[in-house]
C-alpha cells in the first residue's frame, strides 16, 4: 500500500511537519551543522509543498529556512574559530 505522497520525493505535509518537530527538539538537546542543515532544508520543503494550502505556514517556512541558513553559517564560522582556538590552548602530553 502506498503512503499518500504528492509525489515521489516529498513526505506528506504531517510527515514533514513532524519531522521538523523532531529536528528542532534534537537540535535543542544537541546543536549540529548537520541538523541545522537538515532543518532549513525541512523548512524549505514546507514553503514550496505543493499539499500546504496556508499561507501562513508556507512563509513560515521560507523565513524560518532562511534564518536556519544563517545559524549555519553562524556555526560554521564559530566551529571554525572554536577549532582553531581547541587546537592552539590545548596543553601537550608527554
Amino acid at each position: 500500500m502506498e503512503i499518500d505522497k504528492p509525489d515521489n520525493h516529498l513526505p506528506s505535509l504531517e510527515v514533514l511537519m513532524a519531522s521538523i518537530y523532531y529536528l528542532m527538539t534534537r537540535y535543542a538537546r544537541l546543536p549540529d551543522t548537520k541538523l541545522s542543515q537538515a532543518i532549513s532544508d525541512h523548512f524549505e520543503m514546507l514553503s514550496n509543498h505543493p499539499n500546504c494550502d496556508s499561507e501562513i505556514l508556507k512563509k513560515a517556512g521560507y523565513r524560518l529556512a532562511s534564518q536556519w541558513k544563517e545559524y549555519l553559517q553562524d556555526e560554521d564560522t564559530n566551529l571554525s574559530a572554536d577549532s582553531l582556538f581547541i587546537t592552539q590552548s590545548q596543553p601537550k602530553v608527554h
